[in-house]
């Protein structure tokens, strides 16, 4: 009998040691998961030794994965008052959970497009992480890109602390205002570290030293109209759409003239039951013609016969 209640207290106590452990490191997982809250197109999340699971709104990202987007894809990841834009061929991941800090969210992002929303707080709780550079803020508004031999950071509103994992450098950037990198050196050999470039609003940020987005890019010289050949073959290319235009018109016009006039006279016609009437109608006709003519016909050749008979 003594035994039982010595048995109890001690699976009591296992218990009662191990279960702060387990809360602890759920709360963790919960704290740090993010819900996607809207989606448009095709995205996917991979897991370590697993394969990916297509993203459909209200899964959940959790530490150590990584979510994916494709081409013409948006969606958005809440996690309390946070949010971030996801755009088209973005790759982004959460660190593993024993890599996460309960009072640090950390977003680690390799490729694409990301807009973030984040709540005010005293310190510095948020922070982006791409291979090129780091932006930590307290809280604002900012956009993360990276792309083919570029990089660059673009703040909304409030201050973002952008430092440069490449070189030295750390710079706070404003709204209004955009920091760069020019990644097409880390291919060429040069003992130069890459550097950022600084621009404040309105300043179209120039490729070569520190690339924009390719839809900020202006179209290239060579498609711009130049001389007088192009601007002939400009007004060509006019007139014949313009003139192609006005024949389709016409043969529309005509075509649906056609079309009201035939279309309710046969419902008509199959409406009323009369259609076989009409049938009947059009075949005696037909055979009508085909006797009177075969009749003069037969009278012609009576008398082209009877001359050559009196000759």
């Amino acid at each position: 009998m003594t035994r039982f209640p010595f048995l109890a207290a001690l699976i009591s106590a296992v218990f009662c040691l191990t279960q702060p452990v387990w809360a602890k490191d759920d709360i963790k997982a919960s704290d740090t998961a993010w819900r996607i809250s809207k989606v448009s197109g095709d995205a996917w999340i991979e897991v370590p030794n697993r394969e990916k699971m297509r993203l459909m709104r209200n899964r959940v990202l959790f530490p150590g994965q990584t979510l994916i987007t494709s081409d013409r894809t948006r969606l958005q990841l809440v996690h309390g008052k946070q949010r971030i834009q996801v755009g088209s061929n973005t790759v982004l991941s959460l660190p593993l959970l024993q890599e996460t800090d309960p009072s640090h969210t950390r977003i680690l992002q390799t490729s694409g497009t990301i807009h973030l929303s984040v709540d005010k707080q005293s310190t510095k709780h948020f922070s982006v992480e791409t291979p090129y550079m780091v932006a930590a803020v307290k809280g604002t508004q900012f956009t993360v890109s990276l792309g083919s031999g570029w990089a660059d950071v673009r703040v909304h509103e409030g201050l973002v602390e952008v430092s440069n994992k490449l070189a030295k450098e750390v710079f706070d950037v404003a709204a209004g205002q955009a920091i760069s990198m020019d990644l097409t050196a880390l291919g060429r050999k040069t003992q130069h570290a890459v550097k950022m470039a600084f621009f404040d609003r309105g300043e179209d940020i120039v490729q070569g030293s520190s690339p924009s987005h390719p839809a900020d890019q202006p179209q290239a010289v060579m498609d711009e109209p130049q001389g007088i050949v192009s601007m002939i073959g400009g007004m060509i290319a006019a007139m014949t759409l313009y003139v192609g235009g006005m024949i389709n018109a016409v043969v529309q016009s005509v075509t649906g003239s056609i079309t009201g006039l035939v279309v309710p006279l046969a419902q008509k016609v199959q409406n009323d039951g009369t259609l076989h009437f009409l049938i009947l109608g059009l075949l005696a006709a037909v055979t009508l013609v085909c006797v009177i003519g075969f009749i003069l016909y037969r009278r012609k050749r009576f008398r082209v016969d009877l001359s050559r008979t009196r000759l």
